[in-house]
């Protein structure tokens, strides 16, 4: 899966009206200025979020939910501005729409034909009125030359774009904001991010982790084999014969494919890597805006410290901290640890991401379900085991119920492991606490 950006940019619009359009927008949908950090996933029904950029001649609106774009779109054509939308779709297609009083002047897409029909652009693809009315006059060649450039990855067409027209934080989306683009990328610009919940908002109201469900899951489905009595029973001798013949075959056709494309698509795959190892700044992903920052986790006398979410826990001897050399991929973590090669992670989840993993998870067996306490917190700890595996796979669970997160320990592991490393890991568990918010946990 690709990249997906959308940005609104306003030329030479005052970025205090634009901040109040947005927020006063969003308050008459019954949403308000959310205060502190974000410590879990955007939730997609109460909570909002937007990034502003702003310098002397760009104003530039990040915001999370690219299906009310349009009407934030009319909203902003009130601050009487020049409005340039810039997109990118999956990284195969990218495109804008500069309007001016409503009305489109100049467009672009790069593969009309993208999604089968042809969906033309919204407007005449006016390079000289682009740059005219956005003061890149003499930048004209340069609009087109990346237009007609071909890239596998149309990221780079963006980032060149927007280059050219002063306002480079504009080629990204609001969840890569927090990473894609770097300091220096951003230079010259006002950085502000706004987090909007619905009012009376609370996403741990209401649970309570040891009355949740736990049970098993189901095995998970199995196709049947085919059987040549029971198709000529079903169909007759005839028929039934020659079903069973065209299913083994297709069965063999796709098992030889399976056979070579598996070990194909593991060096596409491993390429893909090396790829954005070097040539690209990092995977942007909802993480970035959580924890992904140097200066928040850090280790002080055995303590690893996460600032942004304010929480702590105490290595052991034989504990490391890995956090600085962890591959974060698309997983927002808290703490990642080493203990004797074995690797735990801790990350924050919201209520209903842990009555998912709880509730029957397809192909997993409930071995231990413990309910105990780490201070004034609930926790529990759950151990499974993968029913379908070949070969037999643990999942070792430790959650802790907090005012602003439910934090999940994780360990995976196939063989048997030792008692002190599973003590060890518990210890490190229970040493969980929040910083300076000791107060908070009454409201459990």
């Amino acid at each position: 899966m690709g990249s997906w950006y959308d940005s609104i940019s306003l030329y030479q619009a005052d970025a205090g009206r634009v901040r109040e359009c947005v927020i006063g927008w969003l308050e008459r949908r019954n949403f308000e200025v959310k205060t502190g950090p974000s410590y879990l996933e955007l939730d997609q029904e109460a909570e909002r979020e937007v990034w502003l950029y702003s310098n002397d001649q760009w104003c530039i609106v990040l915001y999370s939910h690219y299906e009310e774009e349009e009407r934030l779109v009319f909203e902003l054509n009130k601050c009487k501005a020049p409005l340039l939308h810039l997109w990118l779709a999956d990284s195969d297609v990218w495109g804008y729409e500069l309007d001016v009083d409503g009305e489109t002047i100049s467009a672009f897409n790069s593969n009309p034909r993208y999604y089968g029909r042809e969906q033309p652009a919204a407007g005449p693809n006016d390079i000289d009125a682009l740059c005219g009315t956005c003061g890149k006059i003499g930048s004209e060649w340069r609009i087109e030359s990346i237009q007609r450039r071909w890239r596998f990855f149309k990221e780079k067409n963006c980032i060149k774009f927007a280059q050219v027209m002063g306002m480079r934080p504009a080629a990204s989306a609001w969840n890569y904001a927090g990473g894609e683009i770097t300091e220096q990328e951003c230079q010259g610009f006002k950085v502000e991010h706004l987090c909007f919940q619905q009012a009376g908002y609370d996403p741990m109201a209401g649970f309570d982790l040891h009355k949740i469900r736990v049970r098993d899951g189901k095995p998970r489905p199995v196709s049947p084999e085919p059987n040549l009595n029971d198709m000529v029973d079903h169909f007759g001798e005839a028929q039934g014969k020659e079903i069973y013949s065209t299913i083994l075959f297709w069965q063999k056709f796709f098992g030889f494919f399976r056979f070579v494309l598996t070990p194909l698509i593991s060096i596409i795959s491993l390429l893909f890597r090396i790829y954005f190892k070097l040539f690209q700044k990092r995977m942007p992903s909802k993480m970035n805006l959580l924890c992904d920052k140097p200066d928040w986790i850090y280790c002080e006398n055995g303590v690893l410290i996460n600032k942004k979410h304010g929480c702590r826990v105490v290595l052991g001897e034989g504990a490391l901290n890995k956090q600085k050399g962890f591959e974060y991929g698309f997983m927002p973590m808290v703490f990642y640890v080493d203990i004797s090669g074995y690797e735990i992670y801790c990350r924050a989840l919201n209520p209903e991401a842990v009555k998912m993993m709880l509730d029957g998870p397809l192909g997993n067996k409930i071995l231990t379900n413990e309910d105990w306490w780490v201070g004034s917190f609930p926790a529990k700890t759950i151990l499974t085991t993968n029913i379908d595996a070949e070969q037999s796979l643990f999942m070792l669970d430790h959650f802790i119920q907090t005012p602003q997160a439910v934090y999940q320990f994780r360990l995976d592991y196939k063989d048997e492991i030792d008692n002190s490393v599973l003590a060890e890991i518990k210890d490190i568990v229970s040493s969980f606490e929040l910083i300076g918010q000791e107060r908070q946990r009454d409201k459990i």
